[in-house]
């Protein structure tokens, strides 16, 4: 699967003309070298990265000296593995002048392995880099994004703004989408060119994998994902199916959509305690529907 990804990725690169097209690949299987996003004098229009960290495993000191990243336990660990890849990433053009833009991020398990491929241009860091600080409180399940000037002010809203020590912080790391909505469309419409995608006799996982993420590419939603489970979970009732979560989230407003990471979870901009609600006003909607069905039998 990555391998046809990037395939069509290089190629959709190639046809802006070969001098544009010069690729670092970072491999850091045996967690023994920091990272390197390429030597001084290389500059590359694109950088193919990949780890095979098992993040939930990482020592949190052995990720800040390779990654610059602190990394805490967080529900999403792969994702925020993806993250922390293009985090470091931005660390290291930064300090030669450049800045950093996923064109798609893809994460397998088999390995596990984290592979992002990235444009890389001149810029500075400022503010609105999507370099920052991702939380999670392990009392309510909400997770938010924060940039550096809220460091030392970092709450979370079950606590009223209070100091909790149920939130856990992870940064710095890339907090902007994962994907280029407009690249990943084009690699969409390359595949099907080349009969890698759907088709009147069998449907691909490339279209699939692909859709995904431009669905995830929605700069409406936010870092991180949430399981059903922990839904299920937190309101106490049978997991909902996601099509039916994702639909009423939609309804109501708000930005939803699978998540390629894991298959039984959805990323959104709705609150947990609002997909708490959601989700039991499924269940009731379900069991009124059951009811009134034996009834007119």
């Amino acid at each position: 699967m990555v391998f046809l990804l990037v395939g069509i990725a290089l190629s959709r690169w190639m046809k802006r003309g070969p001098r544009e097209l010069d690729a670092a690949e970072q491999q850091d299987k045996m967690l023994s070298e920091p990272m390197e996003l390429a030597p001084p004098e290389f500059h590359p229009s694109i950088a193919c990265l990949c780890c095979s960290h098992r993040v939930a495993h990482l020592d949190m000191i052995f990720s800040l000296s390779s990654y610059g990243a602190y990394v805490r336990p967080m529900p999403y660990s792969n994702e925020v593995g993806l993250r922390m890849l293009i985090g470091g990433a931005s660390r290291e053009a930064a300090a030669s002048g450049f800045l950093v833009s996923p064109l798609f991020s893809y994460y397998s398990y088999h390995g596990p392995v984290f592979r992002v491929m990235l444009q890389v241009f001149r810029g500075n860091l400022n503010e609105s880099s999507n370099y920052g600080f991702i939380s999670y409180c392990n009392q309510c399940g909400n997770s938010q994004t924060h940039q550096w000037a809220e460091l030392g002010q970092i709450s979370c809203p079950c606590r009223n703004g209070m100091v909790s020590h149920s939130v856990v912080v992870s940064g710095p790391l890339w907090t902007g989408p994962l994907h280029n909505t407009a690249y990943v469309s084009r690699m969409l419409e390359l595949a099907r060119e080349w009969g890698w995608a759907c088709n009147s006799k069998k449907c691909s996982d490339v279209e699939s994998i692909l859709n995904q993420m431009i669905d995830e590419s929605d700069p409406q939603l936010p870092s991180g994902y949430i399981k059903l489970d922990e839904i299920a979970s937190r309101a106490k009732i049978n997991s909902p199916p996601l099509s039916a979560i994702l639909s009423a989230l939609r309804k109501e407003g708000y930005a939803a959509c699978r998540s390629h990471i894991n298959r039984n979870a959805i990323k959104t901009n709705c609150p947990i305690a609002e997909c708490i609600i959601i989700a039991k006003e499924l269940r009731d909607a379900t069991d009124s529907s059951n009811h009134l069905s034996i009834s007119t039998l």
